[in-house]
């Protein structure tokens, strides 16, 4: 299959969160994975355009991560994804990651529940390969979601919920990833300083 071909779809699969394939991803993301150390992580929402790292803003955030990488800052990205959960940059063209499609206003009550079951299970181990903060750069429907996610791990991973910055990401997209960037290089620079 060539990345972005889409074969899993919410109007075929009407529960995607159950197709054979997209369950196996889920087992190897709670009991498998582990995440890559980096310096900061940085969480966006999904895109309709598959791989990811073809959209816009996708390609524009890539591009920040590696200019910091060249100052010596690293930096993971990963996506909040409906049915996925969470797709490393790394995984993002491989299959099922890069062949479904699933439009957020299609996710149920019952599904929402899911995923932040599942987001609670996966998030504290992002939390532990970070070693100085998570940023999540995500608009209404996947922040509403993940700070449901950050309620429901509040007491357990107190230490680390105090290490994310939640940025609101509406209309005007590019000026928010600017932001980041110029965030992160600064705070980059200051680790530098203490190496």
């Amino acid at each position: 299959l060539k990345p972005g071909e889409i074969i899993l779809s919410k109007k075929d699969y009407p529960n995607l969160f159950e197709h054979i394939d997209v369950k196996l991803y889920h087992k190897y993301l709670i009991h498998v994975w582990t995440p890559r150390v980096a310096d900061y992580s940085i969480l966006m929402s999904c895109t309709k355009v598959k791989p990811y790292r073809k959209s816009i803003t996708h390609k524009m955030m890539i591009s920040y991560i590696n200019k910091l990488s060249k100052k010596g800052c690293s930096i993971q990205l990963y996506s909040i994804s409906e049915p996925m959960i969470i797709v490393p940059y790394e995984y993002e063209h491989v299959y099922p990651l890069a062949h479904y499609d699933f439009p957020p206003e299609f996710l149920s009550e019952d599904e929402k529940e899911l995923m932040v079951k599942m987001l609670s299970r996966v998030l504290p181990k992002i939390f532990r390969a970070t070693r100085y903060e998570v940023i999540a750069i995500l608009p209404r429907h996947h922040r509403n979601i993940f700070e449901q996610t950050l309620s429901e791990l509040n007491g357990r991973e107190e230490n680390n919920i105090n290490r994310i910055k939640v940025i609101a990401y509406g209309r005007y997209a590019f000026k928010t990833l600017r932001q980041v960037y110029n965030y992160l290089t600064i705070k980059c620079s200051e680790i530098k300083k203490f190496d």
